[in-house]
């Protein structure tokens, strides 16, 4: 889903289905832990029963407010809160970061909750994604989106820069990093452009 390049809603598909997965894998956790009234609110007369929040599953199963799992859940979950109108992509550099740790961390809980991987080891794989950094200016911006929305996107983009800055986590974001070495031999070479 996410690195198909023909779909422009990506971003904003993305953060709903893996909130969704991890709101699901916390409910199935609590329920298992605490039983099944643990999921749910008190029922209000003449409608069904609703089941907690996202937002209430990470309060109940990260304590830690700062734990770096539950910063990148919360992070995302906000994400797709306002993903109709600032999850366009041109925030994909950064946000790719937070999607890709978010996954590995979902990998990893859902292991230690099932004791069954995510994928079959025979599969190829859970998911590498691409996403080339901004190229828009303020005024490319301004001029695809209307003022006010591209100072959104830029105020979006450099928030989120900041919180992958100050983390250094790669349970928040996972870095990115390109090396380029020339050398005839292993080991350090002559020139390295990182």
């Amino acid at each position: 889903l996410y690195n198909r390049p023909s779909l422009e809603n990506r971003l904003d598909s993305f953060s709903q289905l893996f909130c969704t997965a991890w709101e699901q894998l916390m409910k199935a956790e609590i329920l298992d832990a605490n039983g099944e009234e643990a999921v749910f609110r008190p029922q209000k007369v003449g409608r069904r029963r609703e089941t907690i929040s996202i937002q209430e599953c990470i309060n109940k199963l990260y304590i830690d407010a700062q734990d770096p799992v539950r910063l990148n859940l919360e992070r995302i979950a906000e994400l797709r809160h306002g993903a109709t109108h600032l999850m366009m992509p041109e925030t994909a550099m950064p946000i790719s970061r937070l999607f890709q740790a978010g996954v590995i961390n979902f990998a990893r809980r859902f292991r230690d909750v099932t004791g069954e991987p995510v994928l079959p080891e025979s599969a190829a794989g859970l998911l590498s994604m691409v996403a080339a950094p901004p190229t828009e200016s303020a005024v490319d911006l301004k001029k695809l989106y209307g003022d006010i929305t591209a100072r959104e996107l830029a105020s979006l983009r450099s928030d989120l820069q900041a919180e992958i800055d100050q983390n250094k986590d790669e349970r928040f974001a996972i870095s990115v990093e390109y090396r380029l070495v020339l050398t005839q031999k292993g080991g350090e070479g002559d020139i390295s452009l990182t």
